[in-house]
């Protein structure tokens, strides 16, 4: 299961607001810096849980109440959430957004989870969710206080949220007060216009998010693949081509065999990320919400990580060459030292 990157980066926007120096963050999480402040991406549960409990140890302190109920109750303001902050504006009532829990809890869990027990009234909705809040206390912590949040989006006061154990619920006044004119607003954005910009912005959001999954898999296997060919440089080559008595033989040939294959599978996964660079650029050449697209490119160091991608199959394909001239240069050695001790032939 994985949590959103909108938490991740409420927690950081909030604290960038509030003036704190962030200059140790790589040191109080192994999660990469750039997608916890991605909105778009999604990120181990446990790993997320992990690092809003180092984040409300090291900065919550500083406030009389929690890091993370604060910065869900003012994500209204914050503006990190991606496109989802320019959705829920278009909403019209409370319960157009709590109405359908799962699709508010599928923006920030994934895989989507089931909603049972659903009961929904004008002015309350119970449901309950296969996550305990006792699981992960910080997300939890931080979800309920986002949700209840969401009301200021439209103008209105905050909602209450209880979340006990597998049950959530979720109660709003009807009575609000909204800072906008409802009615000028109705007459200049028609339901179905309302609905139709709503699909539009979720659709270029879902096709974002699946975009930095790829991608996130892309460079685990890159990690994975410069891993494996450290390891096999780190193999002691002439050891292995002479093995002691009763040790496995790894014949010159398999090893340039491997070396040959893996080689291959850095071109396709180069091949990969080159495709998923095109459908990024479709996708932004189509014009619309062409703002939105590039601002969510910026944030996820689009280009940086295009200019990774070169730099890490070069490298990969250094290290590869590097193997097999250290090969070369082991058998040279080897026949070498075999040449010098045979004894020399009787005259």
């Amino acid at each position: 299961m994985d949590f959103s990157g909108k938490i991740s980066n409420s927690v950081l926007t909030y604290l960038d607001n509030q003036g704190v120096n962030l200059e140790g963050l790589y040191e109080l999480t192994d999660l990469p810096v750039e997608f916890l402040r991605d909105p778009a991406c999604w990120l181990e549960a446990d790993k997320l849980e992990a690092f809003l409990h180092t984040m409300e140890q090291t900065y919550g302190l500083r406030s009389n109440e929690s890091l993370v109920s604060l910065v869900g109750l003012n994500s209204c303001e914050l503006r990190s959430w991606g496109v989802l902050d320019s959705v829920i504006k278009m909403i019209e009532s409370p319960k157009d957004i709590y109405g359908q829990p799962q699709r508010l809890i599928s923006y920030f869990i994934s895989p989507e989870p089931p909603i049972a027990n659903l009961e929904v009234s004008d002015h309350s909705v119970r449901f309950d969710l296969p996550i305990a809040a006792e699981e992960y206390p910080y997300v939890t912590e931080y979800l309920i206080s986002a949700f209840e949040g969401l009301p200021k989006y439209l103008g209105k006061n905050a909602s209450n949220v209880n979340w006990t154990e597998n049950t959530i619920e979720i109660s709003w006044s009807l009575d609000q007060p909204t800072l906008l004119d409802e009615k000028a607003l109705r007459k200049s954005l028609s339901p179905e216009l309302l609905q139709g910009m709503v699909r539009s912005l979720e659709s270029l959001q879902k096709q974002l998010e699946k975009k930095n999954e790829e991608l996130k898999f892309k460079e685990k296997e890159i990690h994975s693949l410069k891993e494996d060919i450290k390891n096999l440089l780190n193999t002691p080559v002439n050891r292995a081509l002479h093995p002691l008595e009763g040790e496995q033989v790894l014949a010159k040939e398999e090893i340039q065999g491997a070396a040959k294959s893996l080689r291959g599978e850095v071109s396709r996964l180069s091949d990969y990320i080159a495709r998923a660079q095109q459908l990024v650029t479709l996708l932004v050449g189509r014009g619309r919400l062409d703002g939105q697209a590039k601002t969510a490119m910026r944030r996820v160091g689009w280009d940086q990580v295009m200019q990774g991608k070169i730099i890490s199959v070069r490298e990969s394909y250094r290290l590869i060459d590097s193997i097999n001239k250290n090969i070369e240069i082991d058998g040279n050695a080897s026949r070498m030292a075999e040449s010098t001790s045979s004894p020399a032939p009787p005259h």
